[in-house]
């Protein structure tokens, strides 16, 4: 599934046999709803949301096989509340969203099979214990900025 330049695109209670792609669109939001593929939203210029079932009211997402990427976004992100299998990678997306707890781009209490890198302006993250990595080693939470492990 393919977001058009310029346009929104939501996904709500839906399950995608593909990968779901954005490029230069305004607001992108996927709620509820499985892909069995990898989502990659890369330059928006709305907030970009991808499950956040607190202050947004956006169920969680099931990404089954692939991965997250959030390039180069700027009006804010979230990525909450998820199970991804794959990686996610996070660079160059910054702003802030429509509510005041969206003061910076965030990842929180996902679960992520595969590794987690952020370059550039670095998302806040608050990753719960239970989330693991790829490894099988139980995540340790983080509070505040993201720094890439050396």
């Amino acid at each position: 599934m393919n977001g058009v330049p310029g346009g929104a695109l939501f996904i709500s209670n839906s399950t995608n046999g593909g990968s779901v792609q954005s490029s230069n669109g305004t607001l992108f939001s996927i709620c509820d709803s499985s892909v069995i593929g990898s989502v990659q939203v890369n330059g928006a210029t709305g907030f970009v949301l991808i499950g956040d079932p607190g202050d947004d009211h956006c169920p969680g997402n099931r990404i089954t096989t692939g991965s997250v990427q959030l390039t180069n976004n700027h009006a804010g992100a979230e990525l909450v509340a998820n199970n991804i299998g794959g990686s996610v990678q996070v660079s160059g997306t910054t702003g802030t969203g429509p509510f005041p707890a969206d003061s910076s781009a965030g990842i929180v209490g996902n679960t992520i099979g595969g590794s987690l890198a952020c370059a550039g302006k670095r998302p806040a993250t608050d990753q719960p214990r239970h989330v693991q990595h790829g490894d099988g080693k139980p995540h340790r939470p983080v509070r505040g900025t993201l720094r890439p492990g050396p």
